[in-house]
């Protein structure tokens, strides 16, 4: 039966400001703060007395995923050496996970659930090591051959445009966006960083219209991903999840093996096989499985967390009447 303060109605307030939504959260104006920053989280805005005594912080972690995707269908990454070289020399995820994350996230090298059964743990990331990115480009045919500051070959500059969704400066992708920029400056790229609204910018993902780009997904089903719609090579066109353009064919036979092996371990082997090819080849930078960092109004109760998407149910809350109101 449904109890008395059961929810009849839930406003839904989009703040890209993070400072603001956590005051908006302070101030009564909202009573659920879904995705605090690992510095509120843990930092002094949350830890005051009167704070802790009106909310609950909450952390729970969905299937999902972050990374940089590589535009596979042009150079300078259609070359798998240049591809494996920005593992190895654009960004130090070790470091960007204890110092801005504060070690609230775990870093991934495929796109299975990291704590699911089908992910491959033997599967290590490339240590951060600009001396190895080096080497790979040169390798690749990419160094300064007119002395100005760039990496050049076939009388093309390596610069590249990074596109990304418009967040504020004190957000972990636009942090995360600068770090890569600087590390590549001084490996002698020129990377751009474009910020697009939300729409605009899946807008050029579904064209093809970019270089390098950066999302997340969170997978359907945590327990075990169907890699078909992102990295099967058929939907690597237009309006496709395959937008990098993977196009790999023992990663295809295994897709398409997986989805017709009832056996879980014969099934789930593909599916590690799928994750080495995947290390391999990086089509995408696989960066970290984050944790949500939420706080919510001690009012609620029965508040569960989940592993699926978005990690809660509202409609499952209710306010006791001894609480309504306050």
């Amino acid at each position: 039966p449904r109890r008395k303060g059961w929810l009849d109605k839930i406003h839904v307030r989009f703040m890209a400001d993070m400072v603001a939504a956590l005051q908006a959260l302070k101030n009564g104006e909202i009573d659920f703060m879904p995705q605090l920053t690992p510095e509120q989280f843990d930092g002094d805005a949350t830890k005051s007395e009167e704070f802790q005594q009106k909310f609950a912080k909450v952390e729970f972690i969905m299937g999902s995923y972050a990374y940089v995707g590589w535009n596979l269908r042009k150079p300078p990454f259609d070359d798998k050496r240049v591809r494996q070289a920005m593992e190895y020399g654009c960004f130090d995820k070790v470091k960007f996970l204890k110092e801005v994350l504060n070690n609230r996230s775990v870093i991934v090298t495929g796109s299975q659930f990291v704590f699911g059964k089908s992910y491959d743990h033997a599967i290590q990331p490339r240590a951060y090591d600009p001396k190895k990115a080096d080497e790979l480009l040169l390798e690749a045919g990419w160094y300064d051959r007119d002395g100005d500051g760039l990496r050049d070959k076939d009388g093309q500059a390596f610069r590249f445009e990074f596109l990304m969704p418009q967040v504020d400066s004190s957000h972990p992708g636009a942090r995360r966006a600068a770090i890569i920029q600087d590390n590549l400056k001084k490996l002698g790229i020129d990377m751009q960083i474009r910020m697009l609204e939300w729409g605009a910018f899946l807008q050029k993902i579904e064209k093809l219209e970019f270089d390098t780009c950066t999302l997340s997904w969170v997978l359907g089903n945590p327990v075990e991903g169907d890699p078909y719609q992102i990295w099967h090579s058929s939907q690597a066109g237009e309006n496709g999840s395959n937008h990098v353009g993977f196009v790999h064919e023992e990663a295809d036979k295994l897709i398409v093996d997986s989805r017709r092996e009832l056996d879980p371990t014969r099934r789930r082997a593909m599916f590690k096989r799928h994750h080495a090819i995947l290390h391999e080849e990086q089509p995408y930078l696989f960066l970290y499985q984050p944790a949500e960092l939420g706080a919510l109004h001690k009012r609620y109760r029965n508040v569960k967390l989940y592993v699926l998407r978005p990690g809660y149910d509202p409609t499952e809350w209710y306010v006791p009447a001894e609480e309504a109101g306050k």
